[in-house]
């Protein structure tokens, strides 16, 4: 009986420390700066669905067209500071067909998803669409941003995808 008791008790403390480590765990993910650039957002995967070009805001893509590896449209009122995005003048049947294409490459768990870019103090400065979903943006100055390439999830199954067909 005491066995039972004890194992129990055991099996509870076990219990309690894996899911302190897992809270600990997303805490320490999701804490850096990194992971709070990009927030998804389903009402912008659905304006990227749409084809809808943003008034008053400039677009860019990571990659070659018709198949970019993302997409950003930042608001005129920041300067973007890169020369590791270029600077496209779409319409909405070449915004529909990037996304198309981008698309294409959804497979499994691996999806193209979209939501807000957002500054280091916390502003929503643009939009983003990509199955890379994680960046870093800063603000070197009033109104100027910097937003590096964008890169995949280490582990997700995007990124596992990529590396299997870069063999």
């Amino acid at each position: 009986m005491k066995n039972k008791k004890s194992l129990r008790q055991l099996s509870l403390r076990w219990l309690l420390y894996l899911f302190c480590f897992m809270f600990l765990s997303a805490c320490v993910v999701n804490g850096g700066g990194a992971s709070r650039a990009l927030q998804r957002s389903l009402e912008v995967e659905d304006l990227f669905h749409a084809g809808t070009i943003l008034p008053d805001h400039t677009y860019f893509m990571q990659g070659n067209y018709p198949d970019p590896d993302a997409v950003i449209a930042l608001s005129n009122t920041f300067q973007l500071q890169s020369r590791l995005w270029d600077k496209v003048e779409w319409t909405q049947k070449e915004l529909e067909k990037a996304v198309f294409w981008m698309q294409t490459s959804d497979i499994g768990f691996c999806s193209t998803d979209g939501g807000y870019i957002v500054a280091p103090d916390g502003q929503r400065i643009g939009v983003w669409y990509s199955q890379r979903d994680i960046s870093v943006v800063k603000q070197p100055a009033p109104g100027v941003v910097e937003i590096y390439p964008f890169k995949f999830q280490s582990g997700s199954p995007c990124q596992m995808l990529y590396l299997r067909d870069q063999r």
